[in-house]
């Protein structure tokens, strides 16, 4: 039976709650668990769990991989924690980690929320310099972290030599999904 997966959300937490305090009786045994239990921390918006059932994996002998850092940089995002998100993402790249497009979106979102446009405009440079092509949702994610900044000017600064980009990626997104359904 996994812990993490059958109990209820209120379960978890409690559970995550007792791993921080040292007991691991009802510790994750697998990375898997340890990234549901982050999962579930992050839709509770309880980040700081998050981070501490991660920080808490080493010492159970567990390796976080890309997909707990990814719902720990998602839990940071649902608690408003920019800095928390990007320090994460920084400790990938340190631990040799390669960033997906969907870590470079969780973190834009996170400085959406927060209203750092600029760091948003940022990490889709990044994501350039990494070889990632940055998708819809990521563009998306970008200018909204420009508009809750009030930065339309910027926006379209900013995105002046990105337009073409970001149309050749929504023409391409778009031709995989026809081909996909058969059309």
């Amino acid at each position: 039976v996994e812990p993490f997966r059958s109990a209820s959300k209120q379960e978890s937490v409690q559970s995550l709650a007792e791993l921080m305090e040292g007991t691991t009786a009802c510790a994750p045994r697998t990375v898997g668990q340890a990234s549901h239990a982050i999962g579930v921390c992050g839709k509770s918006k309880q980040w700081q769990r998050a981070l501490g059932v991660l920080a808490s994996m080493p010492v159970i002998s567990l390796l976080p991989d890309v997909v707990t850092y990814n719902a720990s940089i998602s839990a940071c995002d649902k608690g408003k924690q920019w800095q928390q998100a990007l320090c994460l993402l920084g400790s990938m790249s340190k631990a040799r980690m390669e960033a997906t497009v969907i870590t470079y979106n969780a973190t834009i979102s996170a400085c959406k929320k927060c209203a750092q446009w600029q760091r948003a405009l940022g990490l889709v440079d990044c994501m350039k310099d990494t070889k990632l092509l940055p998708g819809i949702i990521t563009c998306n994610a970008a200018i909204s972290a420009c508009a809750v900044g009030s930065k339309w000017q910027e926006v379209t600064e900013a995105f002046e030599d990105r337009f073409a980009l970001m149309l050749w990626v929504h023409d391409r997104d778009r031709a995989e999904l026809k081909q996909g359904s058969g059309q």
